[in-house]
């Protein structure tokens, strides 16, 4: 996955507000996956569509979680950022 640094002195974009994206899948029975599996490209993506015009995303942290339940778990990739035009 490719990163851009982007100078603040230079692309001064309008804030957009907080997003949330995520990535996930579902494993039946612990061993059989349903879907593609998460990917924090897929994240970001899924973020940055939450605001139409979102050109970046500043101030990032991402989650990978592993939640367990009866018969099934759930990966889930969860990205937090501050969007800009």
């Amino acid at each position: 996955m490719s990163s851009t640094y982007i100078d603040q002195k230079k692309a001064k974009g309008a804030s957009l507000g907080a997003v949330t994206g995520e990535s996930k899948q579902t494993w039946v029975l612990y061993v059989f996956p349903r879907g593609e599996s998460p990917s924090t490209r897929e994240a970001i993506e899924d973020a940055k569509s939450k605001r139409p015009g979102t050109q970046y995303l500043s101030d990032v942290t991402i989650d990978d979680q592993m939640l367990w339940g009866i018969g099934f778990s759930e990966q889930i990739i969860r990205v937090e950022a501050e969007a800009h035009r």
